[in-house]
């Protein structure tokens, strides 16, 4: 089965480059422009992986990646912290709280294989979703 990812961007240029890279090596993609509405297809999808992007608006990634960890329907899922900061240690340890793994934007495509493999590799028996 391939794996179900939801990106979550409000950048629809991020979302585009993303989806293309991973729809190119076979995963399905979903998407949503902010963090509520990333919680809410998180729990209506139930990806295998989720891409959140730390500034968006409504609700920013890491208040979506908290209400995703307490929601014991999805909390299993491996989340990846996108950040066009590069992250002081304190900054880092606040918001990696939650998240599996983060990206630094912008990043090759070689960095987000790396972080997805280290997201779902700390869930590795985790069954798909589909």
């Amino acid at each position: 089965m391939n794996m179900k990812i939801l990106i979550c961007d409000d950048e629809i240029f991020i979302r585009i480059l993303i989806r293309k890279v991973l729809e190119k090596e076979g995963f399905l993609i979903c998407e949503s422009t902010n963090g509520l509405e990333g919680y809410e297809k998180a729990l209506s999808v139930k990806p295998d992986l989720i891409i959140m992007d730390y500034e968006m608006p409504i609700m920013n990634g890491a208040e979506a990646i908290k209400k995703i960890k307490d929601n014991c329907e999805i909390a299993d899922i491996p989340v990846i912290l996108l950040t066009g900061y590069n992250l002081e240690p304190e900054l880092k340890e606040s918001l990696m709280e939650h998240a599996d793994s983060y990206l630094v934007k912008p990043f090759e495509k070689e960095e987000l294989f790396s972080a997805i493999k280290r997201a779902v590799g700390k869930n590795p028996d985790k069954p798909s979703n589909q």
